[in-house]
């Protein structure tokens, strides 16, 4: 991935406040879109994985719940490893994403290995957070050359190892980023105050010469 530095003035801020509010009501937003999200899915997930065969936590595509939910699968996914997609950062892998289904090859699932593992970890029973994908996901995947086989059940995403406390981390930084965008709408908008007021005082002090 390319990173692109994008040169930062403050100065801009400050001469215009305006622009700093709007910053500041833009992480406002996205934090509370993001800490919404994330808190729904919170609450579906309980306190504990549900033990559930692969038809079990997929039905049938009419009865698949649209929440996430905490599973532990009580039997094994078939992974197609030979298009396993790697996940790096820094040179390094810190994930591993493939497709796996059930034995019939109806069911098939998005999994989300963490780590340098191989994917061979995929072909046992996993605990993790299930969800249906993204439905921008299958034209994604086809981008990286990985074709998710045509089926009535919607595809699904699971994402190994992860539990309610990896969304309630979540849940803090979105709480972060909405108070750092509380703070710069209001440290703007005092500076917007502050300049409002300096311009009929400058004005003032133009007529009296």
């Amino acid at each position: 991935m390319t990173s692109v530095a994008i040169p930062m003035n403050p100065n801009v801020f400050r001469r215009n406040p305006k622009l700093g509010i709007g910053l500041g009501l833009t992480l406002l937003g996205i934090a509370a879109a993001g800490f919404l999200v994330e808190y729904n899915e919170y609450r579906s997930l309980g306190n504990d994985p549900q033990a559930l065969t692969i038809e079990q936590a997929v039905p049938s595509p009419a009865a698949i719940p649209d929440n996430a939910r905490w599973v532990r699968f009580t039997e094994s996914l078939v992974p197609d490893c030979n298009l396993a997609l790697q996940e790096t950062s820094n040179g390094q892998t810190t994930g591993i994403r493939v497709l796996a289904s059930d034995g019939s090859k109806q069911r098939w699932f998005y999994v989300r290995l963490q780590g340098n593992v191989n994917c061979d970890v995929a072909n046992q029973p996993l605990t993790g957070i299930l969800k249906k994908a993204d439905p921008s996901l299958p034209a994604w995947l086809k981008d990286k050359g990985v074709i998710v086989p045509a089926s009535t059940y919607p595809l699904m995403e699971l994402s190994v190892g992860e539990d309610p406390g990896s969304v309630k981390l979540l849940l803090g930084v979105f709480t972060g980023m909405g108070v750092l965008g509380l703070v710069i709408v209001v440290v703007f908008a005092n500076l917007l105050k502050q300049s409002t007021a300096r311009r009929p005082m400058a004005k003032s002090a133009t007529i009296g010469r």
